[in-house]
């Protein structure tokens, strides 16, 4: 659900640059995983490939990093329209009453 792909609630695509600033504010995960940003500042460590030649102050990045590889403007993107066209498939709205079934306690009378 919190993905956003069973058609139950609301559609959530979520920004990764933007979860990283908040979840991730010092940029510990992306210095482990990505040695190649280690040296980077941690304040603009979430966006390399915004990054000046001033920024890098010397350190140099693999080309790869120099390009966002997804389109963080969700707003009117394709992905966004696609999973609300979704929620009127029949199999998602089957897909998404059994969900509900399994993870939503039924009221009890009293």
């Amino acid at each position: 659900m919190q993905a956003g792909v069973t058609g139950i609630n609301s559609i959530r695509v979520y920004n990764p640059v933007k979860q990283s600033k908040e979840n991730d504010t010092n940029g510990v995960f992306i210095k482990k995983w990505i040695p190649e940003l280690s040296k980077i500042n941690h304040k603009i460590i979430h966006e390399p490939w915004i990054l000046t030649d001033i920024d890098l102050n010397g350190n140099v990045i693999p080309h790869i990093y120099r390009k966002p590889i997804i389109s963080t403007d969700f707003k009117n993107s394709s992905v966004r329209k696609k999973l609300w066209s979704l929620r009127k498939d029949s199999f998602v709205k089957e897909e998404s009453k059994r969900i509900l079934n399994i993870h939503v306690r039924k009221k009890t009378s009293k």
